[in-house]
């Protein structure tokens, strides 16, 4: 019997192909849903506080952004657009979010109720 017919060859290259990921990003349960990201400590008014707010949303998104599974190249390649476009996306709206906190301290309305914002991909 050759040894690429033997019966233990092929057990471990059957193991071999099932293990292998069947997404390409080997998908983390409940990882498109989002994150929720708190900043009503910060000032968005200042440089500081965007700053602070803008790294805090890099981390929700490094999180989010995951392609573990791909070859090496490919999976930096893939990770990398995600941030850009996620980080990008939500200081976006961050910056609405800034404009609408404004607009209610010049109301005389610091609100007190929670301020977050959901980073997804």
């Amino acid at each position: 019997m050759s040894r690429l017919s033997s019966p233990s060859y092929s057990f471990w290259l059957a193991l071999a192909a099932a293990t292998l990921p069947t997404a390409p990003a080997a998908a983390v349960p409940g990882k498109d849903r989002g994150v929720e990201v708190r900043y009503d400590d910060l000032d968005l008014s200042s440089p500081a506080g965007r700053s602070k707010l803008e790294k805090r949303i890099r981390n929700a998104a490094q999180g989010l952004c995951s392609f573990r599974g791909l070859p090496p190249a490919r999976e930096v390649e893939k990770t990398s657009a995600c941030m850009k476009q996620t980080v990008a996306r939500t200081m976006q709206r961050i910056e609405l979010a800034a404009a609408d906190q404004r607009a209610a301290e010049g109301m005389g309305d610091a609100g007190a109720a929670a301020q977050l914002i959901e980073v997804s991909r």
